[in-house]
C-alpha cells in the first residue's frame, strides 16, 4: 500500500541520506534524490517516545 506524500514532512534518501520536504518531492515528475539520483525515500520520525497505555 503506497503512503501519501505529505508537503510538511521531511523524507531522507535510502542510498546517500539527503534530507528533502515532502514539498520538494511532489514539484518532482518523479520523487528522486537530486544528490544521487535513488528513488527510494524513509520519512523521517521524531525522537519522542510513544505512551501506551497499559491494562
Amino acid at each position: 500500500m503506497a503512503e501519501e506524500i505529505l508537503p510538511s514532512e521531511t523524507y531522507e534518501c535510502l542510498r546517500c541520506g539527503t534530507r528533502v520536504t515532502g514539498a520538494e518531492l511532489t514539484r518532482l515528475p518523479s520523487p528522486t534524490c537530486a544528490n544521487c539520483g535513488y528513488r527510494a525515500f524513509r520519512k523521517v520520525r521524531g525522537q519522542a517516545p510513544k505512551n501506551i497505555k497499559g491494562i
